[in-house]
């Protein structure tokens, strides 16, 4: 996002990145108020695409070309971030926050922008579009900085506003209230994305033997509770320890198969994929490949030798 065009917004700027989400507040005088509030670059990624939702504190306007609305202290206007406009008359004192697709997908704001500059939640209309604005209205920077360091947070921040929006903008078009399998679409988007960061995570570090659960819900600052809960819903519900054997197991595999590590102790194999316990590694791997580690290997070299004859023989 490109918050306001250097070149003729004097003012001041805070610019926070929250993962694939940012936050920025905004502040000018009447002479310094003229400026570009939301535009993606050609070529952008799905990370860059998407809403850009504007809360403003003062009234003021956003125009593109001929077209141009205007807007109350407080309401909240949604634009397309592939689109630039520019906002002046008056004094900005705002705070924008970016929506990805991921979280509220195109079919949710369809319509709603093709003719118009913007659309404008009013902060004063009964309803979802009054308590979107407030809760833009309630950002700080602070408040802010303290997401930066949390990732679980910031994640409920952002699936609360994708809601909120969703809601309101159903409610704007007087149509029925979302189902609930469209909301949890939504935050479906968000937790597929989180755990497959994990995932990738966990495929390099599935060597660490003191891993666990706790030790992914540090690194991503989440609670230990919602990371089996990804891996509960995910397709398959394969549980994290699951998954995380999985990882381990490939790798002792190829180690069993390698002719680099195939007169290693069986022992180091173990250490190698993360197990501090040798017994309770050759227990783990017979119960999920039907023999031992030092059977599997010996009936992997048979099959080379007996290959390799066959060749001499050819």
């Amino acid at each position: 996002m490109s918050a306001e065009n250097p070149d003729t917004f004097q003012g001041c700027i805070q610019l926070h990145q929250l993962g694939e989400t940012s936050v920025s507040f905004s502040s000018a005088d009447a002479c310094g108020a003229r400026g570009v509030i939301g535009s993606s670059a050609p070529g952008a990624d799905e990370r860059s695409t998407g809403w850009l939702l504007v809360c403003h504190k003062v009234p003021g306007r956003i125009c593109q070309g001929r077209s141009e609305a205007y807007f109350k202290a407080n309401d909240v206007l949604l634009i397309d971030r592939n689109r630039a406009y520019c906002r002046d008359l008056g004094t900005v004192r705002a705070t924008s926050i970016v929506i990805p697709k991921s979280v509220v997908p195109d079919t949710f704001t369809r319509g709603l922008l093709e003719d118009s500059v913007a659309y404008r939640l009013s902060s004063t209309a009964a309803g979802w579009s009054r308590i979107l604005s407030a809760n833009m209205a309630a950002l700080n920077a602070e408040f802010v900085s303290r997401l930066a360091v949390n990732e679980y947070e910031t994640r409920l921040l952002l699936d609360h506003i994708g809601h909120t929006l969703v809601l309101a903008l159903t409610e704007a078009r007087g149509q029925a209230s979302p189902t609930r399998e469209a909301c949890a679409s939504i935050s479906g988007g968000i937790r597929r994305e989180l755990r497959g960061r994990i995932c990738a995570w966990l495929k390099e570090n599935y060597p660490r033997p003191n891993l666990t659960a706790q030790t992914v819900a540090t690194e991503f600052g989440i609670s230990v509770r919602y990371v089996h809960q990804l891996f509960a819903d995910a397709p398959g519900r394969q549980s994290f320890l699951s998954t995380l054997r999985g990882y381990r197991f490939e790798h002792a595999v190829l180690l069993l198969h390698s002719p680099a590590s195939r007169t290693w102790p069986i022992a180091e194999v173990a250490r190698q994929c993360g197990f501090s316990d040798p017994a309770y590694f050759c227990l783990a791997f017979r119960q999920r490949m039907g023999c031992s580690p030092r059977a599997f290997r010996a009936s992997l070299l048979s099959r080379a030798n007996e290959r390799f004859w066959k060749d001499c023989q050819a």
